[in-house]
């Protein structure tokens, strides 16, 4: 990623950070930047200790499963009918306290329903992504998100390329012009912000 690409963002993200600051405050009621800056810096701690709380959980949830399967293995071959109901009916239980989304899912923290509206444009519309990364604007509009340098890219012929950038609950959208500028190459014309709506 080249260095005049990197000051972008980082601009961007500042803007953008700028932006979300402002949409706290309502929640917060803070006057001071300071004192916004800080809560926002305390939201986005506690929400990466949650997500790394959740994997933990997650990992130790898809361990207990497969042991208790190879227990249940086990007691059938065993013979052991009552063990092997008990142990499946556990497994069952187990499986429908685990997260509908995958944590190791690369789009996870970009799922849902988003109003959205560009910045640099003043309109927008609601998008939805899908655990499968399918980025949604309308049932003739979808298209398919990638993982490139661990960012979160749409790129396609005939359509507007964007990047999504999930910061504090919120996603920045980065555009490029379809055919004119290459999100891999070129800095992005378009910035806006998506709230999630669900």
């Amino acid at each position: 990623m080249s260095n005049l690409y990197r000051a972008f963002i980082l601009v961007i993200m500042l803007i953008g950070t700028g932006v979300l600051i402002a949409g706290d405050e309502d929640r917060w009621n803070f006057q001071t930047v300071k004192a916004k800056t800080a809560a926002v810096r305390y939201e986005q701690t506690v929400r990466e200790a949650d997500a790394t709380h959740q994997r933990a959980i997650t990992d130790a949830q898809r361990q207990f499963v497969a042991d208790l399967d190879a227990a249940k293995v086990d007691a059938t071959k065993a013979g052991n009918l009552d063990e092997a109901v008990r142990l499946r009916e556990a497994i069952q239980a187990v499986s429908k306290t685990m997260p509908t989304v995958k944590i190791d899912n690369p789009f996870y923290s970009v799922v849902g329903k988003w109003d959205f509206t560009w910045g640099t444009m003043g309109f927008g519309s609601p998008f939805a992504v899908s655990e499968e990364g399918q980025l949604v604007f309308s049932s003739s509009d979808k298209r398919q998100l990638t993982i490139h340098e661990e960012r979160i890219l749409s790129i396609g012929k005939g359509v507007n390329n964007v990047e999504l950038i999930p910061v504090n609950g919120r996603l920045i959208v980065l555009g490029w012009t379809r055919g004119k500028r290459d999100p891999l190459k070129d800095q992005p014309n378009h910035v806006g912000i998506a709230t999630r709506i669900d």
